[in-house]
């Protein structure tokens, strides 16, 4: 007898360090009300075993179970390696990046045999349920309102960097800028990887890859 999700493709780093690599970038964060958030957001068990589970998407990038964790970390630690500017707020950048898809916990399903989208993630889309839900736990944070959350839901819903991508705003803070530059970067460079390993033996150049062209196979 299999469990259904036995046939799900996995995450290919363990999903025990990836969460603790999390946990540390959560420590980073001191201002009381940002630091409050997070803990209510990877405190509560159903939210945190969501969170390690879901895919990043159901093809395109960290298409696989554990795959928004892995991204999640990989986009944090790549926007706190670009925060090389004093004037950067980085518990923001750091609280920012952390949620920027949490909505992909209700947007995606990964019960059955593949993965999926839901109602929900249909009629609503990730970048909206994040918000939701963020804008919902911040009324249980004290001091967690006005300018403060609003730089916070700015970067969700900006973090696609064009409304031609899907985000109903532009980055226009510094913090939402890296966000959505390490987004980006990390989605890009997964596919590299996905062509390099698609291409021929002996070959130097990858298949077509949208977006991109052929991406260098060589050594």
């Amino acid at each position: 007898e299999y469990r259904s999700d036995a046939f799900l493709p996995r995450c290919p780093v363990d999903g025990d360090l990836l969460w603790e690599r999390l946990r540390r970038l959560v420590r980073e964060v001191t201002r009381p009300a940002l630091a409050r958030l997070l803990s209510v957001v990877f405190d509560d068990p159903g939210q945190a075993a969501s969170f390690r589970l879901a895919p990043a998407a159901v093809r395109h990038h960290h298409a696989y179970l554990g795959g928004l964790l892995h991204h999640t970390v990989s986009v944090t630690e790549r926007a706190l390696a670009m925060a090389v500017d004093g004037r950067v707020d980085r518990d923001i950048l750091v609280t920012g990046a952390l949620l920027h898809d949490l909505g992909k916990t209700e947007e995606y399903s990964w019960e059955g045999v593949t993965l999926g989208v839901t109602d929900r993630g249909r009629f609503v889309g990730h970048i909206a349920l994040g918000m939701i839900k963020v804008s919902a736990l911040a009324a249980s944070v004290p001091g967690l309102d006005g300018l403060l959350l609003d730089q916070v839901l700015h970067i969700l819903a900006s973090h696609h960097g064009s409304r031609d991508w899907g985000s109903p705003v532009e980055p226009c803070t510094r913090e939402a800028m890296l966000v959505h530059m390490a987004d980006l970067a990390d989605s890009r460079l997964f596919k590299m990887e996905e062509a390099r390993a698609a291409a021929l033996p002996g070959e130097k150049w990858s298949p077509m890859v949208p977006e991109m062209g052929r991406i260098w196979a060589g050594d």
